[in-house]
């Protein structure tokens, strides 16, 4: 009998220190009728919390304004190749539908970026676990705002500081007019005004890794397709346009569509443009188009530096066809600027590319000061024998 409950004492204990696992473990493995209130309670929320969860990912997934605002700065960015603007057109009002435009992106940027933080905020006050948890003391949360601090600096200079400018600038153009032109001042205030909207949307767009590689890819598209149109004037247009100036100078100027007078600074403007520039494809100037053009040099130049091994041999011609055209282009547009930063720029990617530690001191200024001397020299050259 007295084995019997000692046998029956052992069973109630092993039960119960079951029953105590299962509880620590939040109630798994026990009937219904045996779960806690509590357990409940945490088994609901965390339930609720993974079906939120699945719901706010399929939601943000289909329904986000970010795309469209994706898609509309990669259109900007399109539209400023084919239809750019001189400094003369914009205080015409040529660049007003651009200022459209970039605003328009801002604000959808900006719904995407409400969007996203909306439905982050009721998911989380929605899925939260209500019940206590041990937090962090106060001295552990100041020193990590402390630490965040700067960054939290910075991100507002980021954030204001192109809005401010641009606000600057409108009160500026008021505040010049009179005597200036009230209409051409606040034309060109209100570049400056889609300048911070683009820069502000582009900040909230860019975040993502896939959006910054497809930026990429298309103002490396866009550089290869003004290069083509560069060359073509170099060898087709700019010389028919000079053999016709030369037979009949009013008509190319009327082609033109500017007034430039016989004998006025207009006219001898245009003449030296036309006969000693170089090819501009859609742009005012060739530096514009050079600016442009080296950007492409660079991008390519550095993707076959870095990426040179992991490359297959279809990739290794595209990126290497890229920067001789853009690289023709540039050259051909003689800018010298633009000719001085390729030439840094590149030699800077094959300084940086390499393994610095295995250099000593002397060898990398010995390197940057052959790099600085043969830029000077090739200015100089420039300068000296260029056109």
């Amino acid at each position: 009998m007295a084995k019997k409950r000692r046998l029956n004492r052992r069973s109630d204990q092993a039960s119960a220190s079951a029953g105590r696992k299962s509880q620590q473990q939040g109630g798994a493995g026990l009937p219904k009728d045996r779960v806690l209130p509590r357990d409940r309670t945490r088994i609901a929320v965390s339930n609720e919390q993974a079906a939120l969860a699945a719901g706010h990912v399929g939601l943000r997934r289909w329904v986000d304004p970010k795309h469209g605002a994706v898609a509309l700065l990669a259109a900007g960015v399109v539209y400023l190749s084919c239809y750019p603007s001189d400094s003369v057109a914009v205080e015409q009002g040529d660049a007003l539908w651009f200022g459209m435009l970039a605003i328009l992106i801002a604000t959808v940027a900006w719904a995407g970026w409400f969007w996203n933080r909306g439905c982050q905020s009721g998911w989380e006050n929605a899925g939260a676990d209500r019940l206590d948890q041990p937090g962090d003391s106060h001295a552990a949360k100041s020193s990590e705002q402390f630490k965040r601090l700067p960054h939290r600096v910075s991100v507002i200079v980021l954030d204001w500081g192109p809005w401010l400018l641009a606000g600057w600038m409108m009160c500026a153009a008021f505040a010049t007019c009179p005597p200036g032109n009230l209409r051409m001042a606040t034309n060109e205030a209100w570049l400056w005004l889609s300048a911070a909207a683009i820069f502000s949307a582009s900040r909230l767009l860019t975040t993502s890794l896939g959006t910054r590689r497809s930026l990429l890819a298309l103002l490396v598209v866009c550089a290869v397709g003004l290069s083509v149109h560069g060359l073509h004037q170099y060898f087709v247009t700019l010389p028919a346009n000079r053999l016709r100036y030369q037979q009949d100078p009013d008509a190319v100027v009327a082609l033109a569509g500017i007034h430039a007078p016989p004998g006025s600074s207009e006219r001898m403007v245009f003449a030296n443009r036309l006969m000693d520039g170089g090819p501009t494809a859609s742009f005012a100037l060739a530096n514009s188009l050079a600016a442009v053009l080296l950007f492409g040099v660079v991008v390519s130049v550095g993707v076959l530096r870095y990426q040179f091994r992991g490359l297959k041999r279809s990739g290794i011609v595209v990126w290497g066809l890229i920067a001789l055209l853009c690289g023709v282009c540039l050259l051909a547009a003689r800018s010298r600027s633009a000719t001085l930063a390729m030439v840094m720029a590149v030699g800077l990617l094959w300084l940086s590319s390499g393994h610095l530690s295995r250099f000593r001191a002397r060898t990398l200024m010995a390197g940057l000061g052959v790099l600085v001397a043969f830029a000077a020299g090739g200015t100089l050259f420039l300068g000296v024998f260029g056109n």
